[in-house]
């Protein structure tokens, strides 16, 4: 006769399936690869197509536009290398004929300073005689003196202005001044002294002097 497993044991083995049973399902929900994927519609695929197509295009305008302003720039590296290698060239050549020309030039002459007037030596004494000559270097002379050409009083009237002239309270260039009259004023002359004119105002302003070159005579005095 064939032996029995006992029952206690078929209970166990039941067991031990479904606790295996359950722990690769358990596994099976906590990876993320065993969950189905549903597809996406056709509409959203073509949208996301779409962008990455736009994207693509944007970064090829933007690549294209890098490389054109590179080849810009290289060309204006080029014109500067070459201006440098120009400038090079030209001062290269012009230093050889710059040598040439100071070699010939030579050191330049240094003139010996001349003696001031005042630095000249004063004549010796000649012996037997009892006057000293004198330089004529240590006596300068003197200016001339202008001559009086306003000796003559000036004659009393109407005087004109010629120019914009100041009205001085005394007949000095170093007194205050008192008025200005413009070019062409009409003014009254009672009396001059020397180079000035004493003048009288007939509407209210302050007696003065002018010089006589700044007016000339128009009629006498009544």
């Amino acid at each position: 006769m064939e032996e029995k497993i006992p029952r206690k044991w078929g209970y166990l083995l039941v067991l031990l399936l479904l606790l295996a049973a359950a722990i690769l399902a358990w596994r099976s929900m906590r990876e993320p690869g065993t969950v189905p994927s549903v597809p996406a519609p056709p509409e959203e695929r073509a949208g996301e197509y779409g962008q990455r197509d736009r994207q693509i295009q944007q970064m090829e305008r933007q690549i294209t536009e890098l490389r054109k302003e590179i080849e810009e720039r290289s060309a204006q590296v080029r014109d500067l290398k070459s201006q440098l290698e120009e400038t090079s060239r030209a001062l290269t050549s012009a230093q050889p004929k710059l040598e040439q020309a100071r070699r010939e030039r030579g050191p330049a002459a240094v003139s010996p300073p001349q003696p001031s007037a005042r630095e000249l030596p004063r004549p010796r004494e000649r012996p037997g005689s009892g006057e000293v000559p004198v330089a004529k270097e240590d006596f300068p002379p003197k200016e001339p003196e202008p001559a009086g050409i306003w000796e003559r009083p000036a004659e009393p009237g109407t005087y004109e202005t010629i120019r914009v002239t100041f009205v001085f309270e005394e007949p000095s260039g170093s007194s205050r001044k008192v008025a200005t009259i413009k070019e062409g004023t009409k003014v009254t002359v009672v009396g001059s002294r020397g180079e000035w004119l004493e003048v009288r105002s007939k509407y209210g302003n302050p007696p003065g002097f002018v010089r006589r070159e700044d007016a000339m005579f128009v009629k006498g005095k009544d």
